[in-house]
């Protein structure tokens, strides 16, 4: 029971600490899909059996240190073998701790349990307790750490390959963009793909500002590439859909709409239906 407890917590935390050290900011630049990419790679890992010998590993170290941290031996034996699968709030904390934004759901769960089967502590010595016990898997969990967020880190550089082939492709549009614009008048719908249409246009309104920056970026032919960041929900998809509707058709002979939400509309095929 003690390497579960210790093996599924300290898997659990290794999830979350990816998330907290890579930060929202740049899993947000990186994108929803690579960040899924990401965590299905890492939980692949995790499930290796050489991955889950190293965890094991350091649940031992993680338990030592505990023992070295606390003097009640009662209490310290019971969170060594801590019975999660008999602490329901627990083992829901645990459950949640990957996508969770810090660990504070789980240090409650785990205080409310101690001063549940351990009355006779004070409050300082339940939190002691539990600071000792999530002290002592961070330490252990650090080498194995810095391997999940090469996992992530992976995926980073991947993407970026894909980005640089995407600006080539783009750049070698531009070089011929003065011809193709001539060749395009009179043939107004040629060359206009739409991989995944979003949907109906008749509820967006405003964004006035936006909508003419998007058409300023269009006109120079300075900047190759232009993100748009946001929050998810604030509207950027119905915004640049709305913008990309709008655009004349006949200045332009080639333009693509396509989303990598959709189910296998990765940059692969991306390239290689565009």
């Amino acid at each position: 029971m003690a390497d579960n407890a210790f093996v599924k917590i300290g898997t659990a935390l290794l999830k979350h600490q990816v998330k907290k050290l890579v930060g929202e900011e740049t899993l947000g630049v990186i994108g929803e899909e690579l960040a899924e990419i990401g965590g299905d790679k890492l939980d692949a890992w995790l499930g290796e059996t050489s991955t889950i010998a190293e965890i094991e590993k350091a649940s031992g170290t993680a338990r030592e240190l505990f023992r070295g941290k606390v003097n009640d031996d009662e209490v310290e034996q019971w969170m060594v073998m801590l019975p999660i699968h008999d602490l329901p709030a627990v083992l829901s904390a645990i459950e949640e701790l990957p996508k969770s934004p810090d660990e504070t759901k789980l240090e409650i769960a785990l205080r409310e349990s101690i001063a549940l089967n351990w009355q006779r502590l004070s409050s300082a010595q339940v939190d002691n307790a539990v600071n000792a016990f999530m002290s002592s898997l961070r330490s252990a969990l650090l080498p194995i750490e810095k391997q999940t967020l090469m996992i992530i880190g992976r995926e980073v550089l991947k993407t970026g390959e894909k980005v640089d082939q995407l600006l080539k492709l783009v750049e070698n549009l531009q070089a011929t963009r003065p011809s193709a614009v001539e060749k395009a008048k009179g043939q107004l719908n040629t060359g206009w793909f739409f991989g995944h249409r979003y949907g109906d246009l008749e509820s967006f309104t405003g964004r006035a500002d936006e909508l003419n920056m998007l058409n300023a970026w269009l006109n120079n032919d300075k900047d190759n590439l232009l993100m748009l960041r946001a929050l998810g929900g604030f509207g950027k998809s119905a915004l640049a859909w709305t913008w990309f509707n709008r655009v004349d058709r006949g200045q332009w002979q080639t333009a693509v709409w396509w989303s990598f939400y959709e189910k296998e509309s990765g940059f692969e095929s991306f390239l290689s239906e565009t």
